[in-house]
């Protein structure tokens, strides 16, 4: 869940141009997106409105402050409304193409046989003894120039 929190948090930032150090700010840009992250933490993650509050050091009563002046927004501000929605889509795309990574990495793995695991590990080990000697004989050459 925090990886989909790290995802949510960071296109919600960006979206805004706000830096993670600049996240418990009480600048109204900082604070809208917070808002939007709560929200977006209980439609994705199913997070209680304590649980959503907590990422932030917030409790349930800013949480539910949070839920309905977006609520609000959304009915009465059409440039919020349009944000809103584009971050919502970006956060979509972005969930459903971290989880389908991770199962055709799934995939992936389970299809390699233990054989065929430690092959690969063995070439790299080989790749790696052969650039140390490349690497040796360069210092070599280097020294004696």
């Amino acid at each position: 869940m925090k990886d989909i929190e790290t995802i949510i948090t960071t296109i919600v930032y960006e979206y805004f141009g706000i830096t993670k150090r600049d996240y418990q700010s009480r600048r109204r840009e900082q604070v809208l997106a917070r808002q939007i992250s709560t929200s977006l933490f209980v439609k994705f993650l199913k997070y209680s409105e304590t649980t959503a509050g907590n990422v932030f050091s917030k409790n349930h009563a800013t949480s539910n402050y949070s839920k309905k002046t977006i609520q609000n927004l959304i009915k009465t501000d059409k440039r919020f409304r349009y944000d809103y929605q584009i971050i919502e889509s970006r956060v979509q795309s972005a969930i459903e193409g971290a989880e389908s990574c991770k199962e055709q990495l799934r995939k992936i793995y389970e299809s390699l046989k233990k054989e065929d695991l430690i092959e690969i590990i063995f070439g790299q080990k080989s790749e790696m003894d052969n650039l140390k000697s490349e690497i040796e004989k360069l210092n070599y050459k280097l020294n004696s120039i």
